[in-house]
């Protein structure tokens, strides 16, 4: 025993030499690392405002929040950094830091309006209804958006200090500029997280004190009905009754190539010192703006070269066609858009192919890619559809038509596709069929597009067509209903909204979607036409002949108005080389068929080849 003690205190000894050198090597890299993840302090105070919120306000005060018309309560957010200051860290590398954090956060909520309910419409439920809403129970949720704002900065700060601690850079100009990259991409983050969380939870704290507070007044003792079901139209701020935007203020009108009555705007990108020129759709039905790789790479971009590496690539939609939750495409950034000379505040795409239409039908083939509901939420567009064919940009600010002109309430919803709590009416044989919610798709060249749960019910309607009213406005009258195919998960497979509403019957005459003030004006004129079809009795097709894209004779109908051609010499398989004065070969099916449709005229001019030449006769279309 005695032999065995000293050899334990040399084994200890040894032990603790080698602890002691072990420290030696990383007890300085431990102190260093300590300073480089320094804890920063944070400082957060929220404000209620007694200034009126409005929908003007909403969209200044915010302008990544969507639906400001909705809007009840916003809470504004301001956080600066203080102390940022570079470090040295060796002989060639510099660190950056930030000492404290300061969060001020602002709520606003609406003043007293259509947009609040009494406590006698309470509906008792325990989770929230849409409709109900008190001016007292928005402050609670305005005070619960500012808390989770704060409880989520306390969580993230230390993750901005890690990635401060690792900048390394050859100057402090550099350490400087990397930090704030660094505190701008990690600003943006929680901000993406705050409003994905945000609005559900606050309106549940907000549902308490409802439930409470009914709970101490003893409203829902009794038994109650259901509330009453009030349209988002009528919970909005009335239109205003100044004077309507003249053409001079403008910011920028742009013509455009229909595409089966898509439409489509040329659009300058800049990247780099690259200007680039191309073609691009205007989709409501995408969520984001995309842009075509091929089409970048044929001017010699690659699209790695303005890839965002950092971000997570998104699905790709495209209207009633491509799936819900379609290919993922990888995020892109652009310098600068333009639009006919205005500048466009859009910057980020989507990168997928975006070849929609094609030979024969079509000349070429579009597009070189595709403007989104981004594109549309930030100004009022209008369309004109009839020649020449052109949108019109007009600036946010009090925007509104005249009083009398029709409108409909129209909002992006959670999907980020833009709908409205419209009716169908179908009568089936049995009883009538009434379907709720529409989605506004200026992606799809149709008409009335039932969603795939409908569509068996309703195919049993002799008709097959219907009437949609819209906030008591009358669309469509006696519209027919299209039954597309369709496979896999889409926008068109959705129960709610029931129905897609296409260009077919959006563009009857001018429309403007104001997303900013969460309206869709129609032409009055154009709500009382009906669909805009070929009703000639000539159906014609185009096709390729020994390689040439010529323009055919499919069905010459009897009885027809086209039918008195029969004896001209017309027949079905002729080739039509001029229609009204212009190449056949220089339009498009569409074109051609809203010619015999009449939209130019109820006079259209033919030509066609014959064994002995050409021969050219007016068709009149009754």
């Amino acid at each position: 025993m005695g032999e065995e003690a000293p050899s334990r205190k040399i084994s200890i000894m040894i032990f603790i030499r080698f602890y002691l050198s072990l420290s030696a090597i990383f007890f300085p890299f431990l102190l260093f690392a300590d300073t480089l993840t320094p804890n920063i302090e944070l400082k957060t105070s929220y404000i209620l405002k007694n200034q009126p919120l409005t929908t003007e306000q909403v969209s200044e005060a915010d302008p990544a929040q969507v639906n400001p018309h909705l809007q009840k309560w916003i809470v504004t957010r301001k956080l600066e950094f203080l102390g940022l200051t570079t470090f040295v860290i060796d002989s060639a590398q510099f660190g950056v830091r930030i000492a404290a954090l300061n969060g001020v956060t602002e709520g606003l909520i609406r003043p007293t309006g259509p947009w609040y309910r009494p406590w006698s419409e309470f509906p008792c439920e325990k989770l929230p209804q849409f409709e109900f809403s008190t001016s007292i129970g928005v402050q609670y949720a305005a005070v619960e958006a500012s808390r989770l704002w704060s409880d989520l900065l306390e969580q993230e700060k230390w993750s901005l200090a890690l990635l401060l601690s690792r900048v390394r850079a050859s100057s402090e100009k550099g350490a400087r500029s990397e930090g704030l990259r660094i505190y701008q991409e990690w600003f943006d983050r929680l901000d993406f997280q705050w409003r994905r969380r945000v609005r559900e939870a606050a309106r549940m704290e907000e549902w308490k004190f409802y439930l409470q507070e009914s709970s101490a007044l003893g409203i829902c003792k009794q038994k109650h009905l259901s509330l009453p079901s009030v349209s988002a139209k009528f919970q909005m701020e009335s239109v205003s009754t100044g004077p309507a935007p003249q053409i001079s203020q403008l910011l920028a009108r742009a013509p455009v190539k229909l595409w089966n009555g898509l439409f489509s705007v040329r659009l300058n990108l800049k990247i780099g010192d690259r200007i680039l020129n191309g073609r691009f759709l205007i989709d409501s039905g995408a969520r984001k703006s995309i842009i075509s790789p091929t089409w970048l790479e044929n001017q010699g971009i690659y699209s790695a070269f303005i890839q965002r590496s950092k971000v997570l690539s998104q699905h790709v939609t495209w209207s009633g066609q491509w799936p819900l939750e379609g290919r993922l495409a990888p995020q892109a950034h652009v310098d600068a858009v333009e639009i006919s000379g205005f500048k466009l505040p859009l910057y980020e795409f989507l990168i997928s192919e975006t070849d929609f239409f094609n030979s024969p039908n079509f000349i070429g083939s579009c597009c070189d890619g595709v403007l989104g509901v981004d594109f549309l939420k930030l100004f009022p567009i209008e369309f004109h559809s009839q020649a020449p064919a052109e949108i019109r940009i007009w600036p946010q600010k009090n925007f509104h038509w005249s009083e009398v002109t029709p409108w409909v309430e129209v909002s992006i919803s959670e999907n980020e596709t833009l709908v409205s709590s419209c009716l169908l009416t179908s009568d089936t044989g049995l009883k009538k069929k009434v379907l709720r919610g529409v989605q506004w798709a200026t992606g799809l060249d149709g008409s009335l597009w039932i969603h795939a749960p409908w569509q068996a019910e309703l195919k049993s309607n002799a008709s097959k067509k219907g009437s949609l009213f819209c906030d008591s406005i009358g669309i469509a009258q006696n519209f027919l209903i299209q039954f597309p195919e369709i496979l896999g998960e889409s926008p068109l497979s959705t129960r709610m909204p029931a129905i897609s509403i296409g260009m077919q019957l959006l563009s009857r005459g001018n429309f403007t979607f104001d997303l900013p003030h969460g309206r869709l004006w129609f032409s009055k004129e154009a709500l009382g036409q009906g669909e805009h079809k070929n009703h000639s009795g000539l159906q014609v097709e185009y096709i390729l002949q020994a390689g040439e894209r010529v323009l055919r004779v499919k069905e010459i109908q009897r009885g027809s108005p086209a039918y008195s051609l029969v004896q001209k010499g017309l027949k079905v398989g002729s080739i039509l080389t001029q229609i009204d004065q212009q190449a056949a070969e220089d339009l498009d099916l569409w074109e051609v068929n809203r010619r015999l449709a009449g939209d130019a005229g109820s006079i259209v001019s033919l030509q066609w080849r014959t064994k002995v030449g050409l021969k050219m006769a007016p068709l009149v279309i009754e």
